[in-house]
């Protein structure tokens, strides 16, 4: 071991020189800290953003097949009011009424207004022949047409649907 002999006088350590170092050692660690979470947070925002831009997209598509919808809606109002002015739902039954025999009863209708006036029936028949009857007087009356017989059961009594269009007396 060597000792020193030297009558210069030692010099202190500078404490201001090591805690400048450990100041500035703990400034970078702090701005890496900061950076990454500024970048956790950004990747948040930029999701969210897509999410709500895709949001957006599927909001406006959806307006727009509202839109659509709504047109067609008023194109349907205005057909069902001419079809009710042209062939009003009492004139539709009165004919109805002509074509159905004794044995056959009109269980449920539904109309439907498009470019025509769209008739679906729900019927029931005491006997099978009852049914023919009604068909052929449906199919012989002036304002039914496109008369497509549905699906029927023959057991007994005729259960069945018949689609027709109607076109007024």
């Amino acid at each position: 071991m060597t000792r020193d002999f030297s009558t210069r006088p030692r010099r202190a350590p500078r404490v201001g020189g090591v805690l400048f170092v450990v100041v500035g050692v703990l400034a970078v660690a702090l701005s890496a800290y900061r950076a990454v979470q500024d970048r956790r947070a950004w990747a948040r925002e930029t999701a969210l953003a897509e999410k709500a831009t895709e949001d957006l997209g599927q909001l406006q598509e959806r307006i727009r097949s509202l839109q659509a919808a709504q047109g067609l809606g008023d194109q349907t109002l205005v057909s069902r009011i001419a079809l009710s002015a042209q062939a009003p739902p009492r004139a539709l039954l009165a004919e109805l009424g002509k074509a159905l025999p004794a044995d056959v009863r009109l269980i449920d209708m539904t109309l439907f207004y498009g470019q025509q006036l769209a008739v679906e029936m729900h019927i029931e028949a005491r006997r099978p022949e009852a049914y023919d009857e009604f068909l052929s007087r449906l199919g012989q009356s002036a304002s039914f047409h496109d008369i497509v017989p549905g699906a029927e059961s023959r057991e007994g009594a005729v259960q069945a649907t018949v689609k027709a269009r109607f076109g007024g007396p």
